[in-house]
């Protein structure tokens, strides 16, 4: 008999087990963001440069357009159709002397220089870095140029070099060598333009998530 109470002692001890409760779960949101155009955040940076030495000369356009921008899941897709107007009538050197004998003298020797038009023609790379090809179109004439871009957050930079002899300028690079000779000669007492400039375009695009 001691040893059945000893036994039923021990069965209903303190050693009751508890239900652990089911672990909470935790509501997973997916947010959905799109990326779109805003002309207000783009601007376009050019260099030049003159002399034997090559010495930069920078300033940018203040007046363009792009058309064909879709509202889309990245930046590469929102902006890999799109297409430029560039006025050349906006060019900005910070020196409005210079600015005028740029229109007249260069933009002004050209044909149909009221605008330059630009489309992306393709895109290869990832939503970081990559390169493509820029149809542009300047002294009524075409031309393919290899770009490279950047991505950082929202904002996307393509960056390309320019030859302006690829679309029949040298009228245009030498009128203007002869506008610019009085104050624009070297040290070596020489007056050169050179035919090439480095050109920035940058923009942010608005993301909105949901």
């Amino acid at each position: 008999m001691g040893a059945t109470w000893l036994l039923f002692a021990c069965s209903n001890s303190n050693n009751t087990e508890i239900a652990s409760e089911p672990a909470e779960q935790k509501e997973t949101i997916t947010q959905t963001c799109k990326y779109s155009y805003d002309n207000a955040s783009t601007h376009l940076y050019w260099t030049a440069f003159k002399h034997s030495g090559r010495v930069e000369v920078k300033g940018q356009m203040d007046s363009l357009k792009v058309n064909g921008t879709v509202a889309a899941g990245t930046i590469i897709d929102a902006i890999k159709n799109a297409s430029i107007i560039i006025y050349p009538g906006s060019v900005d050197s910070k020196d409005p002397g210079r600015d005028q004998k740029i229109n007249s003298f260069f933009f002004g020797s050209m044909i149909a220089t009221e605008e330059i038009t630009g489309s992306i023609k393709s895109i290869d790379g990832s939503n970081k870095n990559g390169t493509g090809i820029i149809s542009l179109t300047l002294n009524n004439v075409s031309q393919d140029v290899k770009m490279e871009y950047v991505i950082e957050e929202e904002t996307i930079q393509f960056r390309c070099d320019l030859d302006f002899m690829d679309w029949n300028c040298t009228d245009a690079i030498a009128n203007l060598q002869k506008a610019c000779e009085e104050k624009h000669t070297g040290i070596d007492g020489k007056t050169v333009f050179w035919p090439n400039a480095k050109i920035l375009i940058e923009t942010t695009l608005i993301k909105d998530c949901k």
